[in-house]
């Protein structure tokens, strides 16, 4: 199960819609609905503070991982809620420069893939169209591997 689908599972337990989770979190319609829908595959920190802040009770790492439980135990609120904010405050900071640094990976290997798109275009005016259709549909299959 995906972020997204336990994000989806999360709303319905709460019986809360995309609309009211965006107002309450401070997130924008469309950032929700992006999550949502799966556009947003790995969701900013921003995301997971405002569960953090709005659903304590919410076990982030069944969030983040699927493991666990959706909700924390008694005892586990117990011990959050005993985190204190500076504790809190380094934790976000940390969950921030991961962020930063997902998304340059993920911008390194937009980048790669547009140099392959690009030697992809050369070499077709470079191969025979017979031969190209089936280079083609080899690297395009080697692409969809990338890109997951």
């Amino acid at each position: 199960m995906t972020i997204n689908q336990r994000f989806e599972l999360l709303l319905k337990a709460e019986k809360i819609n995309q609309k009211k989770f965006g107002v309450k979190a401070g997130l924008s319609e469309k950032t929700v609905s992006n999550i949502i829908n799966g556009r947003t595959k790995f969701p900013k920190s921003d995301f997971f503070q405002a569960i953090a802040k709005n659903y304590p009770h919410v076990n982030l790492r069944w969030m983040l991982l699927g493991e666990g439980d959706m909700y924390l135990s008694k005892e586990e609120r117990a011990r959050v809620s005993a985190i204190s904010s500076d504790e809190r405050a380094k934790l976000m900071r940390i969950i921030g420069e991961k962020d930063v640094q997902l998304i340059d990976k993920t911008e390194q290997v937009e980048a790669a893939f547009q140099l392959v798109m690009r030697a992809a275009e050369e070499l077709e005016q470079l191969v025979p169209k017979e031969q190209w259709k089936e280079k083609r549909a080899e690297l395009d299959r080697e692409l969809a591997k990338l890109k997951h």
